[in-house]
């Protein structure tokens, strides 16, 4: 099955419509509400790429421990590949190790991503967060509590993609 990654070109034509602004074809390029999104659509896109908010890049999975265990109460593990930050309770990150207490759990955590590798159904997801930083450089400010209820309308489907991991230990 073929992923269709997300474009740019259509992110901020969405990205405008969002706001208001009319949108042609024929002068994409000249018009200053395009400019801005093609300004910020790179800003937009290292976002989505290290907050968790958006969870494109966020994986799981069980921690292959170090090969030296020297400290006591703790297990030392080796960083996934790609490690950004955990988004796990009760692991600490040190240098190219993560050290916990908890032993044998599934890691939840950020992971690096391409740019290229944002599927297309994260578009409107991206269309409304490039929207939000548009908003006040193109006189929209007054749009952002509307703009920032779809974000979350939208986020919400995501949601159920990447469900919370919950550890029983972590409820002892």
């Amino acid at each position: 099955m073929e992923v269709l990654i997300l474009k740019k070109h259509e992110v901020i034509r969405a990205a405008m419509l969002e706001l208001g602004f009319p949108y042609d074809e024929a002068d994409q390029e000249t018009a200053s509400a395009y400019k801005t999104g093609n300004n910020y659509y790179i800003m937009m896109i290292n976002d989505m790429l290290q907050n968790e908010n958006y969870g494109i890049n966020i994986d799981k999975v069980v921690l292959r421990k170090a090969d030296v265990q020297n400290m006591p109460g703790k297990i030392i593990y080796l960083k996934p590949d790609g490690y950004i930050k955990s988004l796990t309770s009760g692991v600490e990150a040190y240098r190219d190790k993560l050290i916990s207490s908890k032993n044998n759990f599934l890691f939840k955590y950020l992971k690096k991503i391409d740019p290229e590798e944002i599927e297309e159904k994260y578009t409107r997801l991206a269309s409304i967060s490039l929207a939000i930083m548009m908003a006040a450089p193109l006189s929209k400010a007054g749009e952002l509590s509307r703009l920032y209820e779809l974000f979350l309308a939208e986020q919400n489907k995501f949601i159920h993609d990447n469900p919370p991991i919950i550890n029983i230990e972590d409820l002892r």
